[in-house]
């Protein structure tokens, strides 16, 4: 460096271009920097994602046609074995359980009309909307084109001279009708809905719900009478090699007029009637529906337009799809009758609930248990080595408060070790609370009111600019806590919000949002500063147990210590979760933001983020997704982090991501990980259509014989379902049933509703189903930010979102990695 700072500080022709590893500059650097721009020369830093980007970037825009394309050839060579996908399969098991879906097979019209227009209006959705209205048919644009279903006379009346040639009858095929959103989905579930709306009667918005014309219920609710409407979810899927019309009961809230009211209203009631509709209701509602649309036993055909002689028509199987569930476990199979068997579409396995980690009392050894507070209870935390070491003796609290309520958080504060019972309702889960000292095996230090731990929060001044007073709040909070951290250097600061301030916590207007949270959160993360918001209200929660264990979690966990590990996990295998965020007030070309997460090691340890702009994003249904040149740099960072890590680049990489892979955002992955033998991209969301119900078996004597049959069971899916559906398409249910901490009982985490499974498509891999789902139910346990049993979504990207959404408020992006427990 001193040879450098010589030359470049004589006067010269030769320009300096430093090339960093992200945009983070050393003092060195800057120091050579100017020194050659003293000596007016050119100096610039340029930042990069690492050698292997900066060199591949370079030859492909420096090297022309043939050298180009052995560039090309010779980059593409290192990425051998990435871009298999192999599909999924399931062993045919004993059947040990038996599942009810809300799909019927249906075969839709295997035509349509197409035809062109020579006039095209600005909004043709819209407009076709309106002139299809009270005519015999339905249509969509599509690629310059109209497609329709209904009576070609009707449709020359309502388009007159605008249709350009003739209209034309064109195939329907499978791969037109496998797109959920697809446009000829859409064009037949507009069919199908006013036809189902006109032969039974009922009401339909043509685009998704049908609904029940008579209220099932009137109920006053703010000075309103609300007519509360039983409905139906619509869609058409695609899976087990058919077309699927799935049916989702639900309700629709209206006035005396038939008119929407305010969301709030309806949001309010629908909680009511569906937030404890579980398995044995949404049965009886689902069969209701059914009943109701398809009376007919067998196939039911439907016309459209109806009774007019149309070749359009659609025909419904009135029994929905089962599935068959095995399992590997020591369980008795159960008898499936010859009349159930046809029903039976898919198969499915039980994946076993997984274990977490815990250290034993004495420090010795570590002991397993799937439940993480029983697990807490009965050991000591999975670092509990650390402790009995004496390198971290105690885990330090600093208090941000304002002074009104100084007294009352320092008298709530001071039952941290005090034992606290579990309601009743809550007893299926929750275990008693010992104390932070006998939870965690090591003291909490909790300052007093006046001491250097206790930082007092100015209040801000209401000056009547709400966006202003929020930012006062903010800045006051930041003070404080930076005093606070100079003066006693805390593990996690404590920031206290009084109920006064809860109107200073969002404010949105159309040029700019803020959210003190996410504007703390930020401000903290940036100087490695672990936070923990408790509201005024919670002091006054009757479930102060649930809440002493999560606080008491929370403190432990974001003291950068580890209350509990997995207990197996694949040793060999790196996870990765892709998260994106869309702020709008962000300056254009930075308002995609991408968080990263990384699990180092097959126990869930280590989980990091990072976080980068995305230079080119790709819109597709309002969700970003990445360029080939985006994904290659996202990837090629996390193989750079990974073996900064441990030294040598994991053998399987697993990638989760709750949107679709594109073409060149798969490739430029796989491209960025070249040298990992084993790579799985995985899209896991939450299905938004699909419900299942559990069973159990029944036995009745009629007329003197045993007849087995079978009911609902007062339980939901049990937790670990794995069905498949497609042949890289599965069902895995990370929220169901699972086992109580009382011996015998069923724990159902949240108690409403009947869980949403997550929908899993492979994109490129080849692990087997079960190992994939053991990862996933493994994952959503390892969200410490939380006492639940567990998450809806795996670690890698239940929190990925929040994280982005958070880390868009950062200044600094790259190669810096910030501890997931600062998020928290």
């Amino acid at each position: 460096m001193k040879a450098l700072n010589d030359a470049y500080s004589q006067p010269g022709s030769g320009a300096l271009y430093w090339c960093g590893y992200g945009d983070h500059i050393a003092t060195p650097v800057k120091h050579l920097l100017g020194a050659a721009r003293t000596a007016n020369r050119t100096a610039y830093f340029v930042p990069t994602h690492g050698f292997d980007d900066i060199l591949s970037r370079l030859a492909l825009h420096c090297l022309k046609d043939n050298r180009q394309d052995k560039a090309r050839v010779l980059l593409d060579a290192t990425n051998q074995g990435g871009d298999t996908c192999d599909p999924f399969y399931v062993d045919e098991l004993p059947c040990t359980a038996l599942i009810k879906s809300n799909a019927f097979e249906i075969e839709c019209p295997s035509e349509l009309l197409e035809f062109s227009l020579n006039d095209w209006p600005e909004k043709p959705w819209s407009w076709l909307d309106d002139l299809c209205k009270d005519r015999n048919f339905v249509a969509v644009p599509f690629k310059g084109k109209v497609l329709a279903i209904g009576l070609i006379d009707d449709i020359k009346e309502a388009f007159g001279n605008r249709i350009e040639d003739s209209i034309k009858r064109t195939p329907v095929t499978d791969a037109d009708l496998t797109i959920e959103n697809g446009t000829v989905n859409s064009l037949m579930l507009q069919a199908l809905l006013r036809i189902l709306s006109q032969t039974i009667g009922i009401e339909a918005d043509n685009r998704k719900l049908l609904w029940q014309s008579k209220p099932d219920r009137v109920k006053p609710f703010a000075g309103t009478q609300c007519h509360i409407h039983r409905a139906a979810v619509v869609s058409l899927r695609f899976f087990g090699g058919r077309n699927q019309l799935v049916l989702k009961p639900t309700v629709i809230v209206k006035d005396k007029d038939g008119s929407d009211l305010p969301k709030e209203v309806s949001s309010t009631l629908k909680m009511e009637v569906l937030g404890y509709e579980h398995n044995n209701k949404f049965n009886k509602a689902l069969d209701l529906w059914r009943e109701s649309l398809f009376p007919h036993k067998g196939t039911n055909e439907f016309e459209f337009p109806a009774n007019c002689g149309s070749t359009f028509r659609f025909r419904v199987r009135s029994a929905p799809c089962f599935a068959s569930i095995g399992t590997r476990q020591k369980e008795r199979p159960i008898q499936i009758s010859d009349g159930m068997r046809p029903h039976i579409k898919q198969l499915g396995v039980k994946v076993p609930e997984p274990l977490l980690q815990f250290s034993n009392k004495q420090s010795t050894a570590f002991v397993t248990d799937p439940h993480p507070l029983r697990g807490l209870a009965n050991n000591q935390p999975f670092d509990f080595g650390l402790t009995s070491r004496g390198l971290m003796p105690a885990v330090r609290i600093g208090i941000v408060c304002p002074t009104k309520e100084s007294a009352q958080l320092a008298r709530y504060l001071q039952q941290a070790n005090v034992r606290q019972q579990p309601n009743k309702s809550e007893a299926d889960y929750l275990i008693e609370y010992p104390g932070f000292q006998s939870a965690f095996g090591l003291p909490v230090e909790l300052p007093q009111h006046g001491d250097a731990g206790w930082s007092i929060c100015s209040e801000p001044a209401d000056s009547g600019n709400e966006l202003k007073t929020c930012l006062q709040t903010a800045q006051h909070i930041t003070r404080s806590i930076d005093s606070l951290v100079a003066a006693n250097k805390p593990n996690v600061v404590l920031v206290f919000i009084p109920e006064r301030w809860s109107r200073f916590r969002v404010y949105r207007d159309e040029q700019e949002g803020f959210d003190l949270h996410d504007f703390v959160k930020a401000y903290c993360i940036q100087k490695g500063i672990a936070t923990q918001f408790l509201e005024e209200h919670t002091l006054a929660s009757q479930q102060q147990c649930r809440v002493w264990w999560w606080l008491a979690l929370a403190f432990y966990a974001k003291a950068m210590r580890t209350p509990w590990a997995l207990a197996s996990l694949d040793p060999n295998a790196a996870f990765v979760g892709l998260g994106f965020t869309v702020d709008r007030y962000a300056p254009h070309g930075q308002q995609t933001v991408l968080g990263c997460s990384h699990l180092y090691n097959a126990q869930g340890q280590g989980l990091q983020f990072r976080l980068s702009k995305i230079e080119n994003p790709i819109m597709r249904n309002r969700n970003p997704h990445m360029s080939y040149d985006d994904a290659r740099q996202v990837a090629e960072s996390i193989r750079q982090l990974f073996f900064e890590s441990q030294s040598r680049l994991p053998p399987r990489v697993v990638l989760h991501k709750q949107t679709p892979f594109l073409r060149d955002e798969k490739q430029g992955l796989l491209d960025g990980l070249s040298g990992v033998d084993s790579i799985d991209l995985l899209e896991v969301q939450v299905d938004s259509a699909l419900r299942y119900v559990s069973s159990v078996q029944t036995t009745k004597t009629i007329n003197g014989k045993r007849v087995v049959g079978f009911d609902e069971d007062n339980f939901p899916v049990r937790r670990g379902t794995v069905v498949k559906i497609g042949s890289r398409r599965a069902l895995v249910w990370c929220h169901g049933v699972t086992d109580s901490v009382k011996s015998g009982w069923k724990y159902f985490q949240g108690k409403r509703h009947i869980p949403s499974p997550l929908i899993v498509k492979r994109h490129a891999g080849d692990t087997d189903l079960e190992t994939i789902a053991a990862e996933l139910l493994g994952l959503s346990k390892m969200d410490w930010n939380s006492a639940d049993m567990y998450s809806k979504l795996p670690a890698t990207i239940d929190s990925s979102r929040q994280i982005a959404r958070i880390g868009a408020k950062l200044q600094r992006f790259g190669p810096v990695s910030y501890d997931y427990r600062l998020f928290m």
